[in-house]
C-alpha cells in the first residue's frame, strides 16, 4: 500500500472513530460516568462545536470536494437526528436548537480550515512522496529537474498526457507554410 493510500485509510478510520464517539456521546444518558466527566471539562456547546469540527476537518484534507460536501451535509443531518433522538430517549438529555447550530458551525468551520490550510499542505505532502523508493516528484509545470528529483512523466498522475499530433518530429506544419500561386507569387 502506498503512503498516500495509507494516509487516506488512517484519516478515514480516525474520522469513523470520531463519528462513533459523537454518536455514542450524544446518546449517553446525562447521568452516566463518561458523560459527567466530559461535561465537567468543557461546556456542552463547545463539545458539539469541537466534535463536528473534527468531522468536517478530516475529510476536507484528503477527500474530493464533492465527497466533502456530501459528508458535511450528512454529518449536519446526523446532528439534527441525534438531537431528536435525545428528545425521544428522555435520559436526562434535552433537545436544543443551539446544539444543532453548534454542530453545523463546527462542521462548516472544520471544512473551511481543512480546505484552506491543512488540505493544501497534506495534499502537497502526500503527492510529494513519489514512488516507494522515496524519490520526490517535482510538481508538474515547473520544468525543473535534478538528479534527486525525477522529471514528471507525461500521462502519470498530475501530469497531463500529450496528445499525438499526427506528424513526425521535426516536420513543419504545412498549414502554416505560404504556398506560391500558379504565377509563382507568394
Amino acid at each position: 500500500m502506498h503512503s498516500r493510500q495509507r494516509a487516506r485509510l488512517i484519516l478515514r478510520l480516525v474520522w469513523f472513530a470520531v463519528l462513533v464517539l459523537v454518536i455514542v456521546g450524544s446518546l449517553l444518558p446525562a447521568s452516566s460516568a463518561p458523560a459527567v466527566q466530559v461535561f465537567d471539562l468543557l461546556p456542552d456547546k463547545v463539545l458539539h462545536l469541537l466534535g463536528y469540527l473534527v468531522l468536517g476537518l478530516l475529510p476536507a484534507v484528503h477527500e474530493r470536494l464533492r465527497t466533502v460536501v456530501v459528508l458535511t451535509l450528512a454529518v449536519v443531518a446526523l446532528g439534527v437526528a441525534l438531537e431528536y433522538g435525545q428528545a425521544w430517549m428522555h435520559a436526562g438529555r434535552m433537545f436544543e436548537v443551539l446544539d444543532m447550530a453548534a454542530n453545523a458551525t463546527g462542521a462548516a468551520t472544520g471544512v473551511g480550515i481543512g480546505r484552506l490550510l491543512g488540505g493544501r499542505r497534506l495534499r502537497a505532502l502526500l503527492s510529494s512522496r513519489g514512488s516507494a523508493t522515496g524519490t520526490r516528484m517535482q510538481p508538474s509545470g515547473t520544468g525543473a529537474t535534478s538528479p534527486h528529483i525525477p522529471a514528471p512523466v507525461p500521462g502519470s498522475r498530475g501530469v497531463p498526457a500529450r496528445k499525438p499530433s499526427g506528424r513526425q518530429p521535426g516536420s513543419r506544419d504545412r498549414r502554416a507554410q505560404v504556398r506560391p500561386d500558379a504565377a509563382g507569387r507568394t
